[in-house]
């Protein structure tokens, strides 16, 4: 087993109450939502790196009916499942091909998970082959250049980041080399 995903199995999807906190990301989940809310009220939206789900929360309380998550995280989706049973939910390498036909869904999100893969570049060419062309794809990821971000897990044997930094430039390299578009680009730093 991937000694990066055993960390995160112990310390976040299996502690979820000392990892997440539904609260803190509310800011956050109000920010993404504000990008397609109006346009897509009845969205059939995929959360691509769902983690526990707490994205969902704001969502069936914005009476989004049509939610699918995917996550590598098996104990991951258990939870989310067990939040948001009206959901869809998928164990899935986000690295690979997605289990959905092309132009799938009217919004793809993935908030604070592009910077955990290894391909960042088939991650969201993966969000671009399943959103409808006139659907949106939002991303949120640290900046690279703001701010160096990096976590170190040497009591549990990671010596590696588990961190893959991307900038503006690259981020919108990535997306317009895959055919996408970009609208808007606000990166945070922690």
């Amino acid at each position: 087993m991937n000694k990066k995903y055993d960390y995160f199995n112990i310390h976040c999807w299996q502690q979820p109450e000392k990892a997440f906190n539904i609260e803190t990301g509310k800011p956050t989940y109000l920010k993404i939502l504000s990008l397609f809310e109006t346009e897509y009220p009845n969205a059939r939206l995929l959360d691509v790196g769902c983690g526990n789900g707490n994205f969902h929360f704001l969502l069936k309380e914005r009476g989004y009916k049509n939610v699918v998550g995917i996550d590598f995280s098996k104990p991951s989706i258990d939870m989310t499942r067990k939040n948001h049973p009206e959901y869809e939910y998928h164990v899935c390498d986000v690295c690979k091909t997605f289990p959905f036909k092309d132009n799938s869904f009217d919004v793809v999100v993935s908030a604070d998970a592009l910077e955990h893969v290894i391909s960042p570049r088939l991650m969201i060419g993966e969000m671009l082959r399943t959103v409808k062309p006139s659907g949106y794809c939002v991303i949120r990821t640290p900046n690279g250049l703001r701010h160096e971000f990096e976590v170190r897990a040497y009591d549990r044997g990671i010596t590696e980041s588990v961190f893959q930094h991307t900038t503006p430039m690259i981020l919108k390299w990535m997306v317009t080399g895959l055919g996408g578009k970009v609208i808007y680009i606000n990166f945070f730093a922690r």
